[in-house]
């Protein structure tokens, strides 16, 4: 369980996000969904209160914005839901546009985890590899 500042309820000096954290949102009884994306978001917020407390600052408080969901279903097809449009509604995607939205999102997080020279090494790898496989197994 953590505050709003994904600080622990039973001692400040101990933090926690992802998937192992509790955090309530405001204005409701529910707590921050267990998703990527709110790991993504989490990890920043708790990056600027570590610097904030190097420098005796405040604990920034984390408020979790959703931006939507994207569901790879293999070579079949691709489905998501976005949100925070111009209309301020959500916007059902599928198919070839879905697809590109989840493999640009996939793209964009090696890049956060590797950079750039590796995930473009990586994409080099799985472009090289999925030419060299046969499309149908024998066996």
């Amino acid at each position: 369980m953590v505050e709003q500042t994904l600080q622990a309820t039973r001692d400040d000096n101990v933090f926690a996000f992802g998937d192992c954290a509790a955090c309530p949102q405001p204005d409701s009884d529910r707590p921050v969904p267990p998703r990527a994306q709110a790991a993504h978001q989490q990890a920043d917020a708790l990056f600027k209160t570590l610097r904030n407390r190097i420098t005796s600052g405040d604990a920034v408080p984390f408020v979790y914005n959703d931006h939507g969901s994207l569901i790879n279903f293999s070579h079949y097809t691709t489905v998501g839901n976005l949100m925070g449009n111009l209309s301020g509604r959500s916007m059902y995607i599928e198919g070839k546009v879905a697809r590109l939205f989840y493999v640009s999102l996939y793209r964009m997080h090696q890049v956060a985890l590797h950079g750039p020279v590796r995930a473009g090494i990586i994409w080099l790898m799985d472009k090289i590899s999925r030419a060299m496989q046969p499309r149908l197994k024998l066996h």
